[in-house]
Formats: structure tokens, C-alpha cells, sequence
């Protein structure tokens, strides 16, 4: 659903598609993210005054947000902890992670889990245009991408110290830095760049993004002559909840997974 039409939503709207069992999310982190957005986007203030109990937090399994997001951001989020039984969920999602996999079969109402996606990764893809990325040559400036979403966290791509390398091939440095971490905020993320522009493949990045080093960078070699060949969709596998359409520009596209 595209981000205008979830914004325009009532709220019993909002509250039957998030609570749906049939709504395809890799990742409850990010039917959290959307909740949040859609309150900010209609007044915190006037959602706030006509909560009552159960208030829209009820949509979200806390159960199955992850152990890092609950403690990276849900405990943080100011919109969240302003709705009344904030405390009561939080604790319910946190309550989850420490039972052992045999106390969680025993639970007298355990919770459902969402209808599962078919794919492992949600697209996302970022096309730089030709002129842009030579501007770049031999100067201090950097390109950034447009701000997406992977399970909850706020990301955002850039690619700086673009030098010639030899008559056909360019290198550069290109970093994935997480912009909501906050104080004593760490986590672990898995991510691999492709593009058609490569001579060669590109190896898996584990890096462990935290408040003051939040960015995990890398050096990349890529062919300018390579500009012009068809485009493919990219994709992040398992965390991203943005995501682009395939296209064909004069341009060179870098494919990111998780």
C-alpha cells in the first residue's frame, strides 16, 4: 500500500487492516513503524484524546517484534509510551522473548502470527543518475539516497570520494547508516550490494550499527561503461519495508540485501 493511501485511512480502517491476520509483514517491527506514522501524520494530540482502552497499540503483536527494536526504538518512541496501556504491552512483548520456546507452546492464548510473505526480501533499489555520479569525480561531495524503512529502522544510503581508477572503472566509498538508533542502541545487520555496474561480485557486510557509529561502510570498484544496460529491481532480504519498481535510465543502479 503506497504511503499517501495508508495515510488517508479512518481509524477503525487502521484498525482492521493492522490487526488482520491475513496482513503479509515480514516484520512486526514495521506494522509498529506504519501505526506510528499514521498517528503522527493525523496529530499525535487529537489521536491521543479520543483513545480509549484497548487503544491502537492493541493492533500491534509486541510478541513478535524483535528484542532489538523493542529495545532500540519501541521503548523510546514518544507517540507510544503517550497511549495509556503503552506499559502493559511493552512488557507483554518483552515478557515473550525471556519464556523458553516449551513455555511458549504452553501458553493458554498464544499469539498468531501474521500470514507469511512468499518472498524472503522486500525491494528496494537506488538509481543514480549518469551526470550526478560525475560530479562526484575528484571532489569532497557525496549523494544520498532518499530515507526508507528496513524492520522499523530509518536508513539511508550515500556515496562519496568517487576517484577514476583506470580508463573504464571508477571507485568510491558507499555507506548504509541507521538514522533512530539512541543511547546504549545496538544491532547487528547483514547487508550485500549488487549492480550491474561490478566486475565482479560483492561479498556479505555483517557490521553492528550503535548511536555514534552508525554507518557500516565500503569500498567499491564499478564499470562507467556499464551505465546503459538494462536495470533490474534489487532487493533487501528479510528487514526492508521500502521499495522501488525496476527501471531503465542512463543511469547505475546498486542492488542492496539483507
Amino acid at each position: 500500500m503506497a504511503d499517501s493511501k495508508f495515510e488517508e485511512l479512518c481509524e477503525p480502517s487502521v484498525r482492521y487492516l493492522l490487526s488482520s491476520d491475513e496482513l503479509v509483514a515480514i516484520s512486526e517491527n514495521t506494522v509498529f513503524h506504519a501505526l506510528m506514522h499514521w498517528i503522527e501524520q493525523h496529530g499525535t494530540s487529537n489521536i491521543l484524546k479520543s483513545q480509549k482502552l484497548p487503544s491502537l497499540l492493541s493492533v500491534v503483536r509486541f510478541e513478535f517484534i524483535t528484542i532489538d527494536y523493542l529495545y532500540n526504538i519501541v521503548q523510546h518512541n514518544f507517540v507510544a509510551r503517550k497511549l495509556p496501556d503503552f506499559n502493559n504491552h511493552y512488557l507483554k512483548g518483552i515478557s515473550y522473548h525471556a519464556l523458553s520456546d516449551f513455555m511458549k507452546q504452553q501458553l493458554p492464548c498464544p499469539p498468531v502470527k501474521r500470514k507469511g510473505s512468499a518472498k524472503s526480501f522486500i525491494p528496494y533499489t537506488w538509481v543514480i543518475q549518469k551526470k550526478e555520479l560525475r560530479k562526484l569525480i575528484g571532489t569532497d561531495n557525496k549523494l544520498i539516497s532518499d530515507t526508507f524503512w528496513c524492520c522499523g529502522y530509518t536508513m539511508v544510503l550515500a556515496i562519496a570520494n568517487v576517484e577514476k581508477f583506470n580508463l573504464s572503472l571508477l571507485h568510491a566509498k558507499l555507506s548504509l547508516a541507521i538514522a533512530n538508533l539512541t543511547e546504549q542502541s545496538e544491532v547487528l545487520i547483514q547487508w550485500r550490494l549488487e549492480s550491474q555496474c561490478f566486475p565482479k561480485g560483492f561479498e556479505t557486510v555483517q557490521h553492528i550499527f550503535k548511536e555514534h557509529a552508525n554507518s557500516s561502510n565500503v569500498r567499491i570498484k564499478f564499470d562507467s561503461g556499464m551505465y546503459q544496460t538494462h536495470l533490474r529491481e534489487s532487493h533487501f532480504n528479510n528487514r526492508s519495508n521500502s521499495g522501488r519498481p525496476p527501471r531503465q535510465r542512463s543511469a547505475c543502479l546498486f542492488k542492496y540485501k539483507f
